[in-house]
């Protein structure tokens, strides 16, 4: 939120072998800010402070264009591990230790 205006959301998804997805997305008027990196610390720091997400690696799903989640999540330590289709859009696949 930038005051009462909201700027972006994540999500966490736990997969089946304990792998948290995250997902962020940012309103196009508040890109360019830094709201992104704010998202993604904050999801990072939440996935491993919650007991019920128990963490065992992270991972990101970006469309090839999105060279800003790409430069985001690569800046915050992930590697790119391979591509995945989902539906009939190919992403990358982004993953990170804990």
């Amino acid at each position: 939120m930038a005051g009462d205006v909201p700027v972006g959301q994540i999500r966490l998804d736990r997969d089946a072998g304990g792998r948290v997805e995250i997902g962020i997305a940012v309103a196009p008027e508040a890109r360019g800010r830094g709201v992104g990196h704010e998202l993604l610390r904050a999801a990072l720091d939440e996935a491993r402070r919650d007991d019920d997400l128990r963490p065992s690696g992270f991972l990101a799903r970006i469309r090839p264009d999105n060279a800003a989640s790409i430069a985001l999540f690569t800046g915050a330590g992930f590697r790119h591990t391979g591509d995945v289709t989902i539906g009939t859009w190919r992403c990358l696949l982004y993953e990170a230790d804990v």
